[in-house]
């Protein structure tokens, strides 16, 4: 007597890939219906003799179709060829039972199985809702080469940065699907997704490849923009409440951390700590949690707005913006910029951060410790034996500080 089995996720989650050839395993509650198992993949399937054939349609891949989902096609498939139709699992009904997705669907897909940063989502998702979204609703396989290289060319009279960044996203979510949008060919499988039509801005040498800025404060700016950044009076300078200088505290902030800007303004009170000087960036870029003790001026700071947060779980709150949080923090850096006659971006002051390290000779992995930076090379085995104090960097914190906040000029040069 065949063996059969309560085909549930928990039991097709549990059951082994077979190391060569094909395994079946009947279901207990609909004869006909099975999962067959093979090295890489979990397939159902029905099948049925009728006049002593033997039909085989294949219904979908678990992970795709959940167990009663792909029963309740078992019972119809069976049906069928009870009533005498011809169900053989041909390739061409291979394909129609597992449609190519739209470009909306694989973005969506793509989303669900990779964990994507707060920030690296915003940008996807940028892509997706302005860039490509009047093709969200083709099908993968219907946008050309053509098609990328004028949306590109488009693009890039806009912002070549911009363009390059749409289509390095669609190039990893196209890649992705190749993987996730595969059937069973004989022995081996197929994927029902095309070449990548990206591979286009390679091969005609397309990409703009923007240079990566290195703008930053050095020590006569700083001298410049620090004493205007804190003398700067934004429109919520005289509000007397959670709200009250949050702009520019946002700035003053990135700049005596050296964090990235969406770390600094979604920073709730939750991750940080008041009794030991401490905060705690969750959600980084590199998916690490980024803790910092805090300088002493840092702390007056962080220590002024927690005497008025009330019950804001928001370090930087905002009464316009959906998220609650700070968001638009460049028109009031702008300002600072203009009134100090120095022009630099949010991020550059994330290099100046970093410059400032530099110029005190730490060592390469207080410097990654400091910018939640991870070590590039498997190879480098001490920095797993390396553990950095928090002491040492409140020292250093505190010295990144004390520079920034100079108010001495550096010496004018001998002509």
């Amino acid at each position: 007597m065949t063996d059969t089995y309560n085909i549930n996720k928990t039991f097709v989650d549990k059951v082994p890939f077979e190391p060569k050839g094909q395994k079946f395993y009947p279901d207990q509650r609909l004869v006909g219906f099975k999962l067959r198992v093979t090295a890489r993949s979990k397939t159902y399937i029905a099948e049925r003799r009728k006049d002593g054939v033997l039909q085989r349609a294949v219904i979908g891949k678990h992970g795709d179709i959940l167990p009663d989902q792909a029963r309740q096609q078992a019972e119809d498939i069976l049906a069928r060829i009870g009533r005498g139709e011809d169900i053989s699992a041909k390739k061409e009904e291979v394909k129609e039972q597992l449609q190519v997705p739209t470009l909306g669907e694989a973005y969506a897909q793509y989303k669900s199985d990779r964990k994507l940063s707060e920030r690296s989502l915003q940008d996807y998702d940028k892509v997706f809702d302005e860039y490509l979204e009047d093709w969200k609703d083709w099908k993968i396989n219907d946008i050309t080469k053509l098609n990328i290289t004028e949306r590109h060319k488009k693009l890039t009279e806009s912002s070549k940065a911009q363009a390059d960044m749409c289509f390095r996203v669609l190039r990893a979510v196209w890649n992705y699907s190749q993987v996730h949008y595969e059937v069973e060919d004989g022995d081996s499988f197929k994927s029902l997704i095309k070449e990548n039509p990206v591979l286009v801005l390679t091969a005609k040498k397309i990409w703009n490849n923007v240079k990566r800025r290195s703008n930053y404060l050095d020590d006569y700016d700083i001298v410049t923009f620090v004493p205007t950044l804190l003398k700067f009076r934004g429109a919520d300078y005289y509000r007397v409440d959670q709200y009250t200088n949050t702009q520019r505290d946002v700035i003053l902030c990135i700049m005596l951390t050296g964090c990235r800007s969406n770390e600094m303004r979604s920073l709730r009170w939750e991750n940080v700590n008041m009794q030991k000087g401490l905060i705690n960036f969750k959600d980084t870029k590199n998916g690490d949690d980024h803790e910092l003790p805090m300088g002493k001026y840092l702390f007056q700071v962080m220590k002024d707005r927690f005497n008025r947060k009330g019950d804001c779980e928001w370090v930087f709150p905002s009464k316009t913006s959906k998220s609650g949080h700070a968001e638009r923090v460049s028109k009031n850096m702008y300002a600072v910029c203009r009134a100090a006659g120095v022009y630099v971006t949010l991020h550059d002051l994330r290099r100046t951060y970093a410059s400032v390290v530099n110029n005190l000779d730490y060592g390469a992995y207080t410097i990654k410790r400091l910018l939640n930076h991870r070590v590039t090379t498997s190879n480098d085995v001490t920095q797993g034996y390396v553990q950095l104090s928090l002491r040492k960097l409140r020292v250093a914190m505190q010295e990144i500080e004390d520079i920034m906040l100079c108010a001495d000029a550096p010496p004018e040069e001998d002509e």
